[in-house]
């Protein structure tokens, strides 16, 4: 594995090795993950990889998706009122939840560095991988949306949680209720974002900050990450309720159509 330069390339994302940096980028909405078995497999196959790898000192995570974010989220959403299998809409749901519980363990137990790059529309579901990361940046274009409110659900967990940790209880509240997505300015002056910077710089810019980074050992860089890094039991409870409550007020808004 150490020898060997990590290379992945499916529908969904690619996965590659430059120098001593791994880049995982995002070709599609990261909801087409739960679509795939292989996608799946692969994915926590190259997170692996970078993890094991003494030759790769840290990873970026990179969104190239060029339609909005959050359309993928409006299509499931539609589909699942539409669809009057009970057991096949709770079963999409909860593959949903396992995702993303997934993932944010894995994210969370990292050991090495992660840098989040943004640009354009921001789903909830890699939104809420971005805020785990230690550093984000994103181009002025970006926006981060919170799809679910608008639809009549509840926040994404992942996302819920970062915002209650970075901004606390009033602040999260008021965004969820009053805004559907924050700009890439908005974003900065709360604090959520490291810098704003021109699409064409972004990825350097991600690298250039792992580079600053990865000067000092790298058992100080795992040590802090683990000590500022939130419990993933805690974030996972959030995970949970914020699934319980999807999957809850869509029966109650199923059930309402039926009615009228």
């Amino acid at each position: 594995m150490n020898m060997l330069q990590i290379k992945f390339d499916n529908d969904v994302f690619t996965c590659i090795q430059k120098d001593k940096f791994a880049i995982l980028t995002l070709k599609k909405n990261a909801l087409n993950i739960t679509k795939s078995v292989s996608a799946k497999e692969e994915l926590f196959s190259a997170l692996s990889a970078v993890e094991e790898s003494t030759s790769v000192k840290g990873l970026i995570l990179i969104n190239s998706i060029q339609y909005p974010g959050d359309v993928e989220y409006k299509k499931l959403f539609e589909e699942l009122m539409r669809s009057e299998s009970y057991e096949r809409n709770k079963h999409r749901v909860g593959k949903l939840k396992n995702m993303h519980s997934q993932i944010l363990s894995i994210i969370l137990n990292f050991e090495k560095p992660i840098v989040a790059g943004m640009h354009g529309i921001i789903e909830p579901f890699f939104l809420g991988v971005c805020f785990a990361a230690e550093f984000r940046f994103a181009t002025p274009d970006t926006k981060l949306v919170r799809i679910n409110t608008k639809l009549g659900l509840p926040p994404d967990g992942v996302v819920a949680f970062f915002l209650m940790q970075n901004l606390g209880q009033a602040k999260t509240i008021d965004i969820f209720l009053s805004k559907s997505s924050l700009s890439a300015t908005e974003a900065y002056d709360l604090g959520l974002l490291t810098e704003i910077v021109p699409e064409n710089e972004l990825q350097n810019k991600c690298l250039e900050k792992l580079e600053k980074i990865c000067e000092l050992p790298s058992y100080a860089i795992s040590a802090t990450r683990r000590l500022i890094q939130p419990q993933f039991n805690i974030l996972d409870d959030f995970i949970k309720r914020s699934y319980d409550d999807y999957w809850n007020n869509l029966m109650i808004m199923k059930r309402t159509s039926e009615i009228t």
